[in-house]
């Protein structure tokens, strides 16, 4: 049986070259290629995570305040009082805070 396999693995190394354009590169050329592409996927991937995780934290947080407001509202609290305690949050201290809360007030 590994006779047979080794013949295979001959054969397969005898075949011709798919003349693809990465077989006329040299194996330093094919090494900086395959840096450079696993620098761009690794770009991607670093750029996908921070979009879902901007995405998942902002879910998070409506899902909070939600909860809190129902909660307010089960206690008997009226409408004006769960507005005035969701507006009383303090101002946050950094720059991208203040503008994301800007943001979110304009909605």
């Amino acid at each position: 049986m590994w006779t047979r396999i080794a013949l295979l693995a001959q054969e397969a190394a005898d075949l011709p070259t798919t003349g693809g354009w990465f077989d006329g590169i040299d194996a330093d050329q094919k090494f900086v290629l395959t840096i450079i592409a696993l620098g761009c996927l690794t770009v991607i991937l670093i750029t996908v995570g921070g979009v879902v995780a901007g995405v998942w934290s902002s879910a998070h947080r409506r899902r909070m305040e939600v909860d809190l407001k129902r909660e307010m509202l089960d206690r008997g609290m009226t409408a004006e009082e769960v507005a005035k305690v969701i507006e009383a949050v303090p101002p946050p201290e950094d720059g991208l805070g203040r503008w994301l809360a800007n943001c979110s007030k304009k909605r």
